[in-house]
């Protein structure tokens, strides 16, 4: 029998019942495994807490000295550097005069701001798309972002990772709500600090939104030339040769082949089960991923269309880049509105599994850890059983695949009741 016909036989309340359910099950269980990654952060790996703030603080306490922002590392933190442009170096410069210490209670402070109006920012959107939700959603939705490991992660390293998930949120809601330039300037700032969510403006392109794109072309030039102005054209030249495009130069993407490794996407997969080299990498997984981003992109007539396409977008970008799992938080937005949104199907099947496959945050180390509590024998099948997965995906890698994979079914459900 059709998974459509089978699904439309399910009394209306019982779905919409169900359908919530099972939503806030995976944002109950996001939001406890955030706790469990945090507990076992601080008891294995304390020098994750204030990482990414340390090294804002090191390079902005060093430029405003009159030293080389991207030649400093913190103390404490061999190998760390400042990969920002430098017009950022000015929404650091507290945390240059605070210390390592301050820097990272400003972080935390500034996090939870913006974390708060992200949060606001969901509710807002679902509510106008006629969700109710209770206190208990919003509650969860809250945990989600916050404490789940995508979010929690942010707020241990002191990052600004929730910053640019925040401004690509504002630029997807603000393309549905017909205010392109918001949305472009939304898209820009993302980009303007870690460059690569400039590609979301493919999703941009295919909304039609050319306001928007020419916002984002806009802000993200006036911003370098800005910082070319106010910190002189030797820092940004320094940045675009020296940090910018040597970072790529000297990243062998072949290194996540390494299996203990916490970097994922397609080139794992690639480089582990077929041994791809470098000079086929990009354009084998561009081959891969661009078709199935075309399938995401077939039609854009609901508002259920329009989030899978931008949650594809953002998963394929991920996948493409050996990125860290931390950047997930970027698909936030658009993920939840399909947990509310998306009916009873496969699609809503894969994207449920697809997030409770991504809370699965171990490597290799850990795994191997658990093995050498077992009898020999049994350590032995549980070391190379695992050595071989981690050569070949981290569980977040599973988790993307299924993403996508509900992304490209969104495009042929033949149930559809969220149209707008």
């Amino acid at each position: 029998m059709d998974m459509a016909v089978l699904f439309s036989r399910i009394p209306v309340s019982l779905s919409a019942d169900r359908l919530r359910l099972s939503t806030l099950v995976v944002l109950a269980i996001a939001t406890l495994s955030g706790v469990s990654y945090t507990v076992t952060t601080a008891l294995m790996s304390p020098e994750q807490f204030g990482l990414a703030s340390s090294v804002y603080a090191t390079a902005a306490e060093t430029w405003l000295a009159g030293g080389d922002p991207y030649d400093v590392t913190p103390d404490h933190l061999g190998g760390y550097y400042f990969l920002y442009p430098p017009i950022a170096l000015l929404v650091f410069i507290p945390h240059g005069l605070l210390g390592l210490t301050g820097a990272y209670a400003l972080q935390l402070v500034v996090n939870t701001v913006v974390a708060i109006a992200f949060i606001r920012l969901l509710i807002d959107a679902l509510t106008r798309r006629g969700t109710t939700l209770e206190r208990i959603d919003i509650a969860l939705i809250g945990g989600f972002i916050i404490l789940s490991p995508h979010g929690v992660s942010q707020f241990i390293q002191g990052q600004t990772t929730i910053w640019l998930a925040f401004a690509v949120a504002i630029g997807i809601d603000a393309v549905d709500r017909h205010r392109e330039r918001v949305a472009g300037v939304g898209f820009a700032f993302a980009a303007i600090i870690k460059v690569f969510p400039a590609a979301l403006g493919l999703w941009l392109l295919r909304m039609r939104a050319w306001r928007a794109v020419l916002a984002a072309i806009v802000t993200g030039l006036g911003a370098m030339a800005l910082g070319a102005m106010l910190l002189g054209p030797e820092l940004t030249v320094q940045y675009l040769s020296d940090v910018l495009l040597a970072r790529y130069e000297r990243e062998s993407y072949l290194r996540a082949v390494d299996p203990h490794t916490s970097v994922g996407g397609i080139r794992r997969q690639l480089g582990g089960l077929f041994g791809v080299s470098d000079t086929y990498m990009t354009p084998l997984a561009l081959a891969i991923l661009l078709p199935i981003l075309a399938a995401c992109y077939r039609s854009i007539e609901t508002d259920v269309q329009r989030q899978g396409a931008a949650l594809a977008s953002i998963i394929a970008l991920l996948m493409f880049l050996p990125l860290q799992p931390l950047y997930f938080a970027f698909a936030f937005f658009p993920l939840v509105i399909l947990l509310y949104r998306l009916e009873w199907g496969l699609a809503r099947y894969l994207l449920l599994a697809g997030v409770l496959c991504s809370l699965v945050m171990v490597d290799l180390d850990a795994v191997l850890g658990f093995a050498s509590m077992l009898p020999g024998g049994l350590e032995n099948v549980v070391t190379d059983l695992a050595t071989a997965f981690f050569t070949v995906a981290l569980p977040t890698d599973i988790a993307m695949w299924l993403m996508l994979g509900g992304c490209v079914a969104i495009q042929f459900e033949t149930i559809d009741t969220t149209q707008s």
